[in-house]
């Protein structure tokens, strides 16, 4: 997993657990006319940290590295009728360690990069009680070299029971993609939310014929008013 790979999720993981404003019901004549809601700025700041394992092959040894990446960023929201938008800047930090013969994890590379997101998406409560999210998210990310953008569409069903909400199913531009074992949970205090999300069930995954474990995966945010 790449830099821009690991941002993108962080974001998208930001932004699907960001609070929704929730709306007055109109009359009927009023509901025709699309009414924009303006939020406070908020403050987000998000560490997520991976470890990762490759088997050994014919030609490379195993490897076990760790993926740490920080986010720190401005996020303004509004909503317009049912379409709620969300907008972050801010920077990443990435950081890659490499696991030595000892067990110990020792910095490999380290990357500074800034970053703007944009998101649009729709919230639906299904009839027995799933959430189904529908979006876009744009990602514009430099770190000194050209700037590399990303859009995808999504669309997704989570589930809640006791506090602890889930993704049971996910579409990514139109493609359905695996959904793994992660469970969020929220807290508010004092007016600052944390958001946790932790892998529960290690996987494997495979890119460009490698096969990669994902042995852990934990990402916390926090959110405050400026």
């Amino acid at each position: 997993m790449n830099s821009v790979k690991s941002l993108s999720m962080i974001a998208a993981i930001s932004f699907a657990l960001a609070a929704c404003t929730s709306s007055k019901n109109e009359d009927k004549n009023s509901e025709a006319v699309a009414q924009t809601e303006s939020l406070n700025s908020e403050n987000v700041h998000c560490e997520n940290v991976e470890v990762i394992s490759i088997p050994e092959t014919q030609d490379t040894p195993a490897v076990k590295m760790k993926y740490e990446t920080i986010i720190d960023s401005v996020r303004s929201a509004s909503k317009d009728g049912v379409v709620e938008k969300i907008a972050d800047k801010g920077t990443k930090v990435f950081k890659v360690y490499m696991q030595n013969k000892d067990g110990e994890y020792q910095l490999s590379s380290s990357q500074d990069s800034t970053f703007e997101s944009e998101e649009a998406k729709t919230v639906t409560t299904l009839e027995n009680g799933d959430v189904k999210e529908v979006g876009t998210v744009k990602v514009s990310s430099a770190s000194g070299s050209e700037p590399q953008l990303t859009e995808n569409s999504y669309d997704q069903i989570s589930r809640s029971k006791d506090g602890v909400k889930k993704i049971i199913y996910k579409l990514v531009n139109g493609v359905e993609v695996p959904v793994y074992d992660f469970e969020t949970t929220e807290q508010d205090v004092d007016g600052v939310k944390t958001i946790t999300t932790l892998l529960k069930t290690p996987y494997v995954q495979e890119s460009n014929g490698v096969k990669s474990s994902i042995e852990s995966s934990q990402s916390t945010c926090t959110i405050s008013k400026k």
